[in-house]
């Protein structure tokens, strides 16, 4: 399955063209649900919406900057 990358522009025009509001008003609705989506995973680490999806933190492996630098050489 390829991978599609969405920005935030792609997703307010997106419900600008679907819902007919204004692109004003699709931001501030996107905005909101990201904003209740990022203070729910800060609060409890997982996010289930259902129908939707599953959201959790994960932890990454911290990169050593020297020797990421002296790869690309």
């Amino acid at each position: 399955m390829k991978r599609i990358n969405l920005t935030k522009k792609d997703l307010i025009n997106s419900i600008y063209m679907q819902i007919g509001y204004s692109k004003k008003i699709s931001e501030n609705l996107l905005e909101d649900l990201l904003s209740t989506i990022i203070d729910n995973l800060k609060k409890n680490k997982k996010l289930k919406i259902a129908k939707f999806g599953t959201f959790s933190i994960r932890s990454k492996k911290k990169k050593n900057r020297q020797e990421s630098f002296n790869k690309g050489k």
